[in-house]
């Protein structure tokens, strides 16, 4: 048996000090709590414009373009307009392609358009709100539509715009 040594008190270390022995369930409490956290899958909503169009093309050559709008928000959520249009003249005139109204979740538009002059851009521009969801009307980036300013004037973030630019081949 040890010898008891009455200074050996004074000098040990303090209670603070010393480890500290977890109970053998802690470790398994803990890879529990991050197995279920990391489990669980994180809910951003995903709301989709994009334009497909060549980036040059022939004079008067026929370009195909794709439109493709989408949202996986829930509770009713759909794609309430969905306007499309297109200009051969760098953006003088414009010309309507489809000026859709509740088309639902998804939607893919196609469209074959001549290109213009030798030198000139053919530009393809859309726009889509969201609407009938819990958040509202809003456009791809998910803000408010501002049916007056952003929207009248076709600036972004709710317009999309692709160019083609028309080139000798």
């Amino acid at each position: 048996m040890p010898r008891f040594n009455q200074w050996s008190r004074l000098y040990s270390a303090p209670r603070s000090f010393r480890p500290v022995r977890w109970p053998a369930v802690w470790p398994r409490r803990a890879l529990f709590a991050m197995a279920l956290f990391a489990g669980t899958p994180a809910f951003a909503v995903q709301r989709v414009l994009e334009i497909a169009a060549p980036a040059s093309a022939a004079p008067s050559a026929r370009i195909e373009v794709s439109v493709r709008a989408s949202t996986d928000a829930g509770a009713g959520e759909q794609i309430g307009f969905l306007h499309v249009e297109c200009s051969i003249d760098s953006g003088k005139t414009w010309t309507g392609l489809c000026y859709e109204q509740k088309v639902g979740r998804a939607a893919t538009r196609r469209f074959s358009i001549a290109t213009g002059a030798l030198g000139s851009k053919t530009l393809v521009r859309a726009r889509v709100a969201f609407r009938e969801g819990v958040a509202g009307d809003v456009d791809c980036d998910g803000a408010a539509v501002r049916w007056h300013d952003t929207w009248q004037n076709w600036r972004v973030p709710p317009a999309r715009w692709a160019e083609t630019v028309v080139l000798t081949r």
